[in-house]
């Protein structure tokens, strides 16, 4: 076999090297042959033009001219004589009035041109223009007249001259005084000037002199001046009680836009007080929640009820086509409503439809008190089997109906839970969603992890307002609450040479309202090698678009959902469920 297959390759080895050889020496004959030629390039690349139609040029033999002559003698001097008139040139008729007789060359003597010439133009003295071109004086005199007349039609109102006085405002608001009416014992203004000079009060009574002994207040450095007036909250600055760290990110590949995160958080432990707070836990208690894992979700509540504050209040819920509550309404997180509580979870059983937004919409029917916020814990798979099934649906009602008041925290009991309508809930209502991805092992544990979180609130009803281009360029837009033991990030894009991001906050710390403004410089922020911030802004913007779109936006807004994934390679979440 061995013999055989040599045979068979060495006749083809043979005939490529043969082909081979005759090239070499096909190409090697070429290359001599053409060298030796006697072919001149430049004979190429000469062109013979055909002579047969050129019109042929009438040559006219003159007599050589004699310079001592006395004709051209004097035909030299006036030529260099330069006071003279000259001969324009043909450039000048641009910029000068020249006559075009005068451009044209002379008609020769006895030729036919001479005789078609039929109009005599007689030479001029060419004298240029002095001044620059004026209009008719006629013409002025009648637009001057046209004009008074359309003002003398027009309604003006005579101002009578008055003396300027110093300092005094250069517009001023008319005000009708026969419409005020002064109660007595005041006095019209005007009604001043008529008054006789006089040292006593005004008023019809005199004011009583305050007795120390009835009110303290008169009495030096008491300092109650400062107290404020009752029935009114003071707006508390709290610049010095927050800290913003500013982190920034750019590359050299976009030369459009910067990125930046943005971290608040509390100052220090002492500075804003922990607010009490009404939390809700509510379970999916449906037959689409297995045994197996509400077994783990009854254990996860119970785990949660030991993160509650002594002055909070509680409820607990489990829904199935509507919601059923344990208590009726808040009750305080003592002892013994834990312990009724508790055995309320262990009787949970599995079973029946899912009605996701009956069940929720229920909880507008709890009181809710200024000053405390109210956080919702929602444990289920997203899975609603009647009643509104649409998430878009869901999400934008109950949206619409919360306006923010509640914030509403999303778990998703299995790795295959509606992502889009937990997520979406959650980010449109002041909260976070969390998917189980590890098994029904891990519910307890994510569980107790929200509760913990927002177990302790220093700051609620947030809303930032950013200066110039950053106005929409920051996301989430509407973000949650400010707890102690989880921090409140932004994300932003900034245009490339600007050089602060300032903002103003605004918020509730109880029953007090709160502001704040922060002035940034970017260039002072932490700068981040890594490419993340600029990632997590795309996310932000795209949930931010995404929700918009479902709580009903426009086409627009869908055709800004595919620029941003195109542009930052960012896959639209959630498929095509919205």
């Amino acid at each position: 076999m061995k013999t055989r297959s040599r045979i068979i390759r060495l006749p083809v080895h043979r005939a490529a090297f043969i082909a081979g050889l005759l090239s070499c020496l096909v190409h090697v004959s070429g290359f001599y042959w053409f060298g030796r030629m006697p072919l001149s390039w430049a004979q190429v690349a000469v062109v013979e033009p055909d002579v047969r139609w050129r019109i042929p040029i009438a040559m006219e033999r003159v007599s050589r001219l004699d310079p001592t002559a006395s004709d051209v003698v004097g035909s030299l001097v006036s030529l260099t004589d330069a006071s003279g008139p000259t001969r324009p040139d043909v450039s000048d008729s641009r910029v000068l009035p020249v006559p075009p007789a005068r451009l044209m060359p002379p008609t020769p003597a006895g030729t036919i041109l001479e005789s078609l010439t039929t109009v005599a133009v007689k030479p001029e003295e060419w004298v240029p223009f002095q001044d620059a071109l004026e209009p008719r004086q006629e013409i002025l005199a009648v637009d001057q007249a046209m004009v008074r007349e359309e003002l003398a039609g027009l309604e003006r109102r005579r101002i009578p001259r008055v003396e300027r006085v110093d300092q005094a405002p250069d517009v001023t608001v008319p005000v009708d005084r026969a419409r005020l009416v002064l109660p007595e014992p005041h006095l019209a203004s005007e009604s001043l000037d008529q008054l006789p000079l006089s040292r006593d009060p005004v008023t019809a009574d005199p004011l009583p002199v305050p007795d120390a002994a009835v009110e303290p207040s008169v009495q030096p450095g008491s300092g109650r001046l400062l107290d404020p007036l009752p029935g009114r909250s003071s707006v508390k600055a709290l610049e010095g009680f927050l800290t913003a760290d500013l982190a920034t990110y750019s590359s050299w590949t976009e030369r459009k836009y910067g990125y930046f995160r943005l971290t608040l958080r509390r100052a220090g432990e002492t500075i804003l007080p922990v607010l009490p707070k009404d939390v809700v836990l509510i379970q999916d208690a449906s037959a689409s929640m297995a045994e197996e894992r509400l077994h783990f979700c009854r254990e996860g509540l119970k785990q949660a009820l030991a993160h509650l504050g002594a002055q909070d209040r509680f409820t607990v819920a489990n829904f199935k086509d509507q919601a059923e509550f344990c208590f009726p309404t808040w009750v305080p997180a003592n002892a013994e409503n834990r312990a009724r509580a508790v055995t309320y979870i262990d009787a949970l059983r599995s079973g029946g439809n899912t009605d996701l937004y009956a069940s929720i919409r229920a909880l507008f029917q709890l009181e809710r008190r200024a000053g405390r916020p109210v956080v919702v814990l929602l444990a289920t798979d997203g899975r609603p089997t009647t009643g509104m099934v649409r998430s878009a649906d869901i999400i934008a009602e109950f949206s619409k109906q919360n306006a923010g008041q509640m914030a509403v925290f999303t778990m998703g009991t299995i790795q295959t839970a509606n992502a889009y309508l937990l997520d979406l809930l959650a980010y449109c209502n002041r909260g976070e969603s969390r998917i189980v991805r590890s098994g029904r092992w891990g519910i307890p544990g994510e569980m107790e992890q929200i509760v913990k979180e927002t177990s302790r609130p220093v700051l609620t009803d947030i809303r930032f307002q950013f200066a110039g281009v950053l106005r929409e360029a920051v996301f989430p837009e509407l973000t949650t609450h400010l707890y102690l033991d989880r921090d409140l990030v932004l994300y932003g894009r900034y245009p490339r040479g600007t050089d602060r991001v300032v903002f103003r906050a605004v918020g509730r710390s109880g029953d007090t309202p709160c502001d704040m403004v922060f002035d940034l410089n970017l260039s002072e922020g932490e700068t981040s090698r890594d490419g993340g911030i600029r990632t997590r802004w795309a996310e932000q913007c795209l949930n931010d678009l995404i929700a918009r779109y479902t709580r009903g936006g426009s086409p627009a807004v869908l055709e800004s959902i595919r620029d941003v994934s195109g542009e930052y390679k960012i896959k639209v979440p959630y498929g095509n469920q919205f």
